[in-house]
């Protein structure tokens, strides 16, 4: 097409020129420069939102184009304003020239329009003019919000910038490259520049996922739905980068409309050859092989009528597919209409008349729509509930039903008989929501809303519901649940189809509590449903199934939570806060314009104190401690507190690209009032542009963040197990290998200082995702155990039942008791007592039958291995020590049919002691050593251990502070030794089961009678330990008394990790009075304390080295006190 004469200089034409040369053929057959009488057929005009309640229009008058509409804006999650389109496809540049812009304010906007499709709630790209300024602004998905603000943009200069309108010829252009686009502006057609000052450089590239076939042309809006705008444009020129269409192809563009002509939401189809071949959102455009194609329109309130046309080979063809309501009106439920309503206000947050049968003392009449929500109680921040009884002819019981056209200031949850049907936080949105047939009973049924009213108005204030019926839907529902059964709740299903038979489909629920889920609404078609949701691994991970209108379809899933914690752990990295000072490889400070802070470490607890008004707005307030860290990630957090000083108070794990007050960052907080939220700022000195957030703070819980590239991902979890997913957001600023991950707080409240504190903070590389492998069966005959017991004469002692894995699907057990077989025979017979059930048998009932056994009856089929029950027994007063009781003549199991099972029964004895046992207890002795010693650990029994023979002893190893400290292991079997209370014919023996877990004892052929030390147990301090490692030492066993291995009271002991040895001030490997000098000028401020030298001179662990302590040493190093514990020290040898 022609081009008209301009100012254009001749060395812009000539590049122009030989751009065109290199371009496809396809190349400039979208342009136009409106020179024709009236405007070109390839383009359609469609009016968007609420702009259609104004007159609109797009006219050819002079050469140019004129654009009249309203419309309240184009922004936000809806655009409202008036569309000139035809659809293009790959990569291109367009170019508009504005002559002018007459408008009723000054946030109207004119310019060029990206559109995935025509509904005014989706994806788009928009680079215009304001008379304010000159921007480009884009919306990434449907619904969601339009980004970013204006900030930063330049003027669009005229003869007047004070008022709305715009007059000085401008010029703009967007290249869109993939999911790109770059705009730029001009204000005489030849020298281009960005529409942004160079501090917002990169508002001038809006980076929107849409599809290689697009709708392009011209928007405008007023930016007021009552006023008219006029704009006039000239020159629209198309140039095709790459990826144009291929020959024998051209565009076919379906789009619903109404009964006006004006475009509706709603699915479209193409077919060719009696085949659907595309489809989409109304509007979506489709490249096809040339030749007639069929065009329909439905959704769940639509239906269409098919509309026939003709694709040119290299050119587009629009069809506007007319839509009628898919269902007749079921019930205008308006007072004017003569439903009766009722309301209840104020009532509690927590207060329930959702049900058809909920009371309705207290109610009274209430007018709808209306203000008497205000009129019956003024107050703000106050919720109510809203009732009607809606009776359904028997033609429309069991139909799909719509709720629609109303709404509630500000928030409202709807039920329908009893049933949640929707929820929605907006004063002013008309909500429509979806009711299952299945809810819907002839006659009578219950509509009850529950409503809160922020501030302002409250209720039902614009329109009342309307009830439709619509088109037959489908749904899917399932369960979700563990391998071992339990519910899985909170996480997202989605539910997508490419096609169905009303457009597109990619929805998503949440499980409840129970694990459950339904997706209602569904229109016919073949899905793919999964689990969408990091937080779990699924499995299978997606299914495929096919819906009809009125089915359901059941989809279940298993899954399993992720390992929160990183693996592996960089213990260089990792701080679980030991000690009394911080870590120096972290830096703690300041940000932005504060009262200062300060962080400070003890009781393995970092505690920050911060003021700051927000991580937020285009600076940061608050305070960090930091360090840097590269490449990809997981870190994890305990975050004890958080503020108290707001709602919004955050602490939390912050990446930030420095440490600058406007750093691009991304934080993830734990919050006072509102929970777990992912924010962050995508340009340095901005605002923060996202937000997700949900759940509710409980103390105690973690934060993890996934640094994976430039996108960040978020959880939570109460527990280090159960994980939740807060969300995740990709920053392109955050491309440095390396980025601070700082722990920072804010107390949201400017001038108030508040406390947070965190523990345990780890960092490293990510968990395997890899759902275990299923549990072996186990195999070998079912084993019944009870275990010994002993006591003296009168006491009450108790017996444990034991199942070994092996042990399954039993229903009932019956135990045959000897209370009177002793050795030596003709003993006083046990009294037994009560039978008490274990964790493998709650809910279990007991019964003496006639022949003195016991039967035991589960609640549920029993299930080894673990605990089943526990039997007590009065040993009687008459009772001779040294005597044995055999109580347990066996037990019988039975499977749940009656059937007896075989199985193998260990029987345990009683043993009778001069005096009580229960006070009998060995200690695990604390001890202390260096990176890569060798130290003893002692077992210590006490003063009532008396009269053994013997002790054999479970030994386990395991970190505790923190947890993932590698591992303290076992020395040398021969560096065993007995202990001072164990006689010369005593010997010490030792066999390991891994580096972490041995069994030891003595034994000897005298008595041992405490207190003293039993047994010494060497174990190896690993070389990489840090300061303060804490590994704690569980013992569990018997001991042996008459023959008889008695369990005994056994008390777990620690094992601390020191960088020097206590009194070792200085790090020379030995206690000297230098020591002691150094000491007294640390107590006395002359020396400020490193972590070693602190770490040697607290001896009391309070924190600081005081004049006393140094006294201490000083004796210690002269050989005048032996306060100092002075660990023994082994050389290297083989493993226990």
């Amino acid at each position: 097409m022609a081009r008209k004469q301009n100012a254009r200089t001749w060395g812009l034409l000539a590049s122009v020129l030989l751009l065109l040369l290199t371009l496809p053929a396809y190349a400039g057959s979208l342009s136009d420069d409106f020179s024709g009488a009236s405007l070109d057929p390839k383009w359609t005009v469609s009016v968007l939102g609420d702009a259609k309640t104004q007159p609109a229009s797009a006219t050819v008058v002079g050469g140019k184009l004129k654009l009249v509409a309203a419309g309240t804006d184009i922004t936000g999650s809806s655009d409202n304003g008036i569309f000139v389109w035809q659809p293009a496809t790959g990569d291109f540049r367009i170019t508009l020239k504005l002559e002018s812009f007459t408008s009723p304010d000054p946030s109207a906007k004119l310019g060029l329009w990206i559109r995935q499709d025509l509904d005014n709630t989706g994806p788009n790209v928009m680079p215009m003019a304001m008379p304010k300024g000159l921007h480009i602004q884009g919306r990434d998905t449907r619904g969601g919000s339009t980004t970013p603000d204006s900030t930063g943009r330049i003027a669009w200069t005229d003869s007047n910038t004070s008022d709305n309108n715009g007059d000085a010829p401008v010029w703009i252009r967007v290249t869109r490259t993939g999911n790109d686009f770059k705009m730029e502006v001009s204000f005489d057609g030849t020298t281009w520049v960005p529409p942004h000052d160079p501090k917002y450089a990169s508002k001038d590239v809006r980076t929107v996922a849409m599809p290689p076939a697009v709708l392009v042309g011209i928007g405008m809006t007023s930016h007021n739905k009552s006023t008219t705008a006029t704009g006039i444009v000239d020159d629209f020129t198309f140039e095709q980068i790459s990826g144009g269409p291929a020959a024998g192809q051209g565009f076919a563009t379906a789009y619903a409309v109404d009964a006006n002509g004006f475009p509706v939401t709603a699915g479209v189809t193409l077919a060719q050859g009696g085949k659907v071949v595309a489809g989409g959102i109304s509007g979506t455009p489709a490249l096809l092989p040339a030749g007639e194609v069929v065009a329909n329109a439905a959704s769940l309130t639509l239906k269409g009528t098919p509309v026939t046309g003709n694709i040119p080979d290299g050119g587009a063809v629009a069809l506007a597919v007319p839509t009628a309501p898919a269902g007749a009106k079921v019930a205008d439920l308006s007072t004017a209409a003569g439903q009766a309503w009722i309301i209840k206000l104020p009532t509690s947050a927590t207060d329930d008349y959702s049900k058809p049968d909920a009371s309705e003392a207290g109610f009274q009449p209430y007018n709808v729509p209306s203000g008497d929500w205000d009129t019956i109680d003024p107050q703000d921040n106050i919720y109510g509930w809203i009732r009607t009884k809606v009776v359904i002819p028997k033609e429309f019981a069991g139909r799909d039903l719509m709720l629609q056209g109303w709404n509630l200031d500000d928030e409202d949850w709807t039920y329908w008989n009893g049933n949640f049907i929707g929820h929605t936080n907006s004063w002013n949105t008309l909500r429509s929501y979806f009711i299952p047939g299945f809810m819907v009973n002839e006659g009578l049924n219950v509509l009850a809303i529950k409503g809160r009213d922020g501030t302002g108005g409250g209720g039902i204030t614009q329109s009342a519901p309307v009830l439709m019926a619509v088109n037959q839907a489908g749904a899917i529902s399932g369960t979700i649940k563990n391998a071992a059964g339990q519910p899985m709740p909170y996480l997202t299903v989605r539910a997508t189809a490419p096609f169905s038979d009303w457009g597109p489909v990619d929805t998503t629920v949440t499980t409840g509590a129970d694990g459950t889920y339904v997706l209602y609404g569904l229109a016919p078609g073949n899905y793919t449903v999964k689990v969408d949701s990091p937080s779990v691994t699924p499995t299978p991970t997606s299914k495929d199934v096919t819906i009809a209108g009125g089915q359901m379809v059941v989809v279940d899933f298993s899954a399993e939570y992720i390992p929160f914690f990183p693996d592996p752990v960089d213990l260089s990295a990792s701080d679980a806060f030991l000690g009394t000072i911080l870590n120096p490889k972290w830096t703690a400070q300041d940000i932005g314009r504060t009262k200062p802070g300060s962080a400070s470490v003890r009781n393995n607890t970092l505690t920050i104190n911060a003021d700051g008004a927000d991580f937020w707005d285009d600076q940061d307030r608050g305070y960090i401690v930091f360090q840097k860290y590269s490449g990809d990630f997981v870190a994890t957090v305990r975050v004890n507190s958080v503020p108290t000083t707001d709602g919004w108070a955050k602490a939390g794990i912050d990446l930030r690209v420095d440490n600058t007050t406007g750093s691009v960052h991304v934080i993830t907080a734990a919050t006072r009032d509102n929970g777990y939220a992912i924010q962050g700022r995508t340009a340095a000195n901005t605002t923060n542009e996202f937000n997700f957030n949900g759940g509710a703070f409980q103390p105690g819980s973690y934060l993890r963040v996934d640094r994976i590239g430039t996108t960040v991902r978020s959880f939570w979890s109460p527990d280090g197990k159960t994980v939740y997913f807060i969300g995740q957001q990709t920053v392109p600023a955050l491309s440095p290998n390396d980025l601070l991950v700082a722990l920072a707080v804010t107390s949201h409240s400017d001038g108030n200082v508040g406390t947070a504190t965190f523990s345990d903070f780890r960092i490293g590389g990510f968990p395997s995702t890899q759902a275990p492998p299923p549990p072996v069966p186990p195999t070998g005959d079912m084993v019944i155990t009870t275990t010994n017991a002993a006591g003296a004469p009168g006491e009450t002692v108790q017996v444990s039942f034991l199942a070994n894995d092996a042990v399954r699907s039993i229903g009932s057990a019956v135990m045959v008791l000897n209370p009177a077989d002793t050795t030596p025979a003709g003993g006083p017979p046990l009294v037994p007592g009560a039978l008490e059930a274990g964790p493998l048998a709650q809910g279990a009932t007991s019964a003496l039958q006639p022949d003195g056994t016991v039967k035991v009856t589960f609640a549920q089929p029993l299930q080894g291995p673990g605990l089943i029950a526990t039997q007590g027994f009065q040993i009687p007063a008459n009772a001779t020590p040294g005597t044995i009781y055999h109580v347990f003549g066996g037990t019988q199991l039975f499977d749940a049919a009656g059937n007896p099972a075989p199985v193998q029964f260990i029987a345990g004895n009683i043993l009778v002691t001069p005096t009580s046992v229960a006070a009998m207890a060995l200690t695990v002795q604390p001890a202390s050593g260096l990176p890569g010693q060798m130290i003893n650990v002692g077992i210590k029994a006490n003063s009532a251990v008396s009269g053994i023979f013997g002790a054999n002893l479970k030994v386990t190893l395991t970190p505790l502070i923190p947890s993932y400290a590698p591992p303290l292991t076992f020395g040398p079997a021969s560096a065993v030794k007995t202990g001072i209370i164990v006689p010369i014919d005593g010997i010490a023996f030792a066999q390991a089961a891994s580096p972490t877990v041995a069994q030891v004892g003595v034994a000897a052929l005298t008595q041992i009678d405490g207190p003293g030390t039993l047994l010494t147990v060497p174990v190896q301090i690993p070389q990489n330990a840090q300061q303060w490692t804490t590994y704690n030492v569980h013992i569990e066993g018997t001991v042996v008394m008459n023959g008889v291995d008695v369990p005994i009271k056994t008390n777990d002991g620690a094992v601390m990790v020191r960088i020097r040895l206590l009194g070792d001030l200085n790090g020379d490997g030995r206690i000297t009075p230098a020591d002691a000098t150094l000491a007294i000028r640390v107590a006395i401020g002359l020396t400020p304390p490193t972590m070693e030298i602190l770490a040697a001179g607290d001896l009391n662990g309070d924190g600081r080295i005081s004049v006393g302590e140094a006294t201490v040493i000083l004796r210690t190093a002269v050989g005048l006190s032996t306060q100092i514990p002075n660990p023994h020290i082994q050389g290297a040898g083989g493993s226990v």
